[in-house]
């Protein structure tokens, strides 16, 4: 399984904050970055299925492609199952913002991708 982690958020301080609290539990981890949805497609799709990250930490609110849509693009290509993905924001949203996401079952990736 690959040490590498994907951050996507388009708040650099976001990013850092993510990569010392990674780094703080295992230092051996990589972590890469995307600002936007669109920039991590990019990247996934360089992988060529090889090398793809065992996390990808995906902000909802950003600029390009949201998380939202990220996701949906990521099940359509069927990453999903093959990569852990955790949603997070840092605005303080209701329950009925993350709706559509439930149905994309962002969070169960995240425990087949810990197996």
């Amino acid at each position: 399984m690959s040490r590498i982690v994907l951050c996507v958020d388009d708040d650099p301080d976001d990013r850092e904050l993510i990569r010392n609290a990674i780094f703080k539990v295992d230092p051996s981890y990589t972590v890469v970055y995307a600002t936007n949805g669109k920039e991590a497609l990019q990247y996934l799709s360089l992988q060529d299925g090889k090398d793809l990250p065992c996390l990808v930490i995906l902000d909802i609110n950003m600029p390009v492609m949201d998380g939202k849509q990220t996701l949906i693009e990521l099940a359509r290509l069927e990453l999903r199952n093959n990569v852990g993905i955790k949603n997070r924001s840092s605005l303080a949203v209701g329950k009925d913002a993350f709706e559509p996401i439930s149905d994309l079952d962002a969070n169960a990736a995240v425990a087949r991708g810990r197996q």
